[in-house]
């Protein structure tokens, strides 16, 4: 579903269990929309 993120991997696990519910959220590790989040971000 989601693509696995470098040195991320437990964030990468959070984010595609919750991916469908958080399209219109912001990711709390980065702080950006989720619409942002298409590439890995440190």
């Amino acid at each position: 579903m989601g693509q696995p993120m470098p040195g991320e991997e437990e964030e990468d696990i959070v984010m595609t269990s919750t991916q469908t519910n958080i399209l219109n959220f912001n990711c709390p590790v980065s702080g950006k929309p989720i619409t942002e989040l298409e590439e890995p971000v440190r």
